[in-house]
This record gives C-alpha cells, sequence and structure tokens, in this order.
C-alpha cells in the first residue's frame, strides 16, 4: 500500500486525483445512471449493501488508470461503520431540520398566538 501512495503522490497531484474521484461520484447523480442497478446486482451477491458499494466503487477506480493504485484503500474508508455512521449523522440533520424545527415553529406560533388572545 505504502508504494501505491508513493506511486500516486510521484506521478500526480492531488486536485487530478479529486477530480477523477469526483467524476465517479456525481455519475451516481446522473438521470440515467445505472448505480442502483448495479449496487443492487453485487449485493445480490455479496448479501451485504455496504461491501455491495464498496466493490462498486473499486469497479470504478479499477476503470480508471489515473488513480488504479487506490483502489486498495476504498475498504480503509468504505467499512460499514464509516458508512452508517455517516448516513445517521445525515438523517438526523435532516429529520431536525426538515420535521422537528418546522413542527416547533408551529408550535410556538400557535402559543403565541393564544398568549396575544389571553392577554
Amino acid at each position: 500500500m505504502k508504494d501505491n501512495i508513493i506511486k500516486l503522490s510521484a506521478d500526480q497531484n492531488l486536485e487530478k486525483v479529486v477530480q477523477k474521484l469526483d467524476a465517479i461520484y456525481t455519475s451516481t447523480l446522473e438521470a440515467d445512471s445505472e448505480f442502483h442497478e448495479e449496487v443492487k446486482k453485487i449485493e445480490a451477491v455479496t448479501n451485504h449493501d455496504i461491501k455491495a458499494v464498496e466493490y462498486w466503487i473499486k469497479s470504478k477506480i479499477e476503470q480508471t488508470p489515473e488513480i488504479v493504485s487506490l483502489v486498495e484503500f476504498v475498504h480503509f474508508c468504505c467499512t460499514s461503520e464509516d458508512i452508517n455512521n455517516i448516513s445517521y449523522g445525515l438523517m438526523l440533520k435532516d429529520s431536525v431540520n426538515e420535521v422537528l424545527l418546522p413542527e416547533f415553529d408551529q408550535v410556538y406560533s400557535q402559543m403565541r398566538d393564544i398568549s396575544f388572545e389571553v392577554e
């Protein structure tokens, strides 16, 4: 692995690496992306959703010669704990912003209106 890092740093600058990785990510957002179908096919074999995503990412990196030396690092940052911890945090953030805060605002407004009526 150390040789991969040395080779990568000698061959390219970080900006190019980030651009290649970003291109893989943005390809999943395209309307005609087959990301979900491809991951589901892998998951049918692995019986593990996170492992399926890891294998999908690895396959895309392996198809990108400029960053192929990074392929073994995917597992390092793509374990179930890594993905689930981030997912739970994002779900909690979204639920607070999209559900709880609007409800609290509505309750506050109703209580404020009632308080003006009582005065």
